[in-house]
């Protein structure tokens, strides 16, 4: 048998601030006409989050984990209705080793990350109206915890 005692806690603040520890991250949520900028969204609009990840070092064996609000869903660009999201400007990032899109977050994960700044788009679909909470994005070396970033929260509305 295997048995395992943990703790975890979480922040009291629903929307901590960015805080950078080796790795840097930025997150933009955007429609095809530009930055959202706290423009509601309709059902349907295809969404596009912007990922910046800043590194001075290179970093083996990094994951990026993007929490998804309850409102939008992550979309496969070359399956079915997921080509319409091709229509928004962005790209699958040259340093990503694998996408993982799960229901609640997509994951995102660099085998071996150089020093600088690189750029990943994630697309998305709004599904359900309302006001959801945007937990922030973390990125963390996988075999170094100490080394980590995370971004902003923020709200999305859906209409």
């Amino acid at each position: 048998m295997y048995y395992r005692l943990g703790a975890e806690w979480a922040l009291a603040e629903p929307n901590p601030p960015a805080r950078e520890h080796g790795l840097e991250i930025r997150r933009e949520l955007r429609l095809g006409d530009g930055a959202l900028n706290g423009r509601p969204i309709a059902i349907g609009d295809a969404v596009a989050i912007d990922l910046t990840l800043s590194a001075r070092t290179r970093i083996r064996y990094v994951a990026l984990e993007v929490p998804l609000p309850a409102g939008l869903e992550a979309v496969q660009r070359d399956l079915g209705k997921g080509q319409a999201a091709a229509r928004l400007s962005g790209s699958r990032g040259w340093w990503t080793s694998y996408e993982e899109l799960r229901r609640d977050r997509v994951v995102v994960f660099a085998d071996d990350l150089p020093p600088g700044t690189h750029r990943h788009t994630i697309f998305l679909r709004a599904t359900s109206r309302g006001d959801f909470s945007l937990p922030p994005a973390h990125a963390e070396a996988m075999y170094m915890p100490e080394v980590w970033g995370r971004s902003e929260g923020a709200r999305v509305t859906v209409r």
